[in-house]
């Protein structure tokens, strides 16, 4: 168990984690990336609770106009376990963090749910 801000108290199996959010703020995709990157420090998202509990391994974006963190979530709640409220308290998702049971590559995943994914 794990606390995640004003999320409370969050369960973390051991495994693979998959997190979906925009990068709209300032600095944009860039700063988006090197903040969950950076080691734990000032706690504002419910990601950054998690920071020392978690190792980032590789970050998939998709560069453009269109948000798509709201169709990435449902296409990952198809396939994982999402953590109930993670990373969603502005939309109306279940969840932004899910615990992936397939390994798919990240074509797979293109070709699921529409969208391109950008290593």
């Amino acid at each position: 168990m794990a606390t995640a801000g004003a999320l409370g108290r969050v369960e973390l199996q051991p495994g693979t984690w998959l997190y979906v959010g925009s990068a709209r703020g300032p600095g944009g995709l860039a700063a988006r990336v090197r903040r969950h990157w950076r080691p734990a420090g000032h706690q504002h998202w419910h990601m950054d609770y998690l920071k020392p509990l978690l190792q980032p391994v590789e970050a998939w974006v998709a560069p453009g106009r269109d948000n798509l963190e709201h169709r990435w979530a449902e296409v990952l709640a198809c396939h994982g376990t999402g953590v109930p409220g993670f990373g969603c308290s502005d939309c109306r998702c279940p969840s932004h963090f899910f615990h992936w049971k397939n390994v798919w590559p990240p074509e797979e995943i293109s070709s699921a749910s529409g969208f391109r994914v950008v290593p």
